[in-house]
């Protein structure tokens, strides 16, 4: 997930970033879900507001 957030920040692309929200998604471990989820969470908060 860090590659996919280096290469988001370079390009502000957000098919980088559905495509890495969807990867989650599919994580069947929640430790791991929430490791990644970390990840993003500055855009997920930015998004939000």
């Amino acid at each position: 997930m860090e590659v996919f957030r280096k290469i988001y920040d370079a390009t502000e692309d957000q098919i980088v970033l559905n495509t890495a929200l969807t990867l989650i998604e599919y994580e069947d471990d929640e430790k791991y879900r929430k490791k990644y989820l970390g990840v993003w969470k500055d855009v997920l908060e930015t998004a939000r507001t």
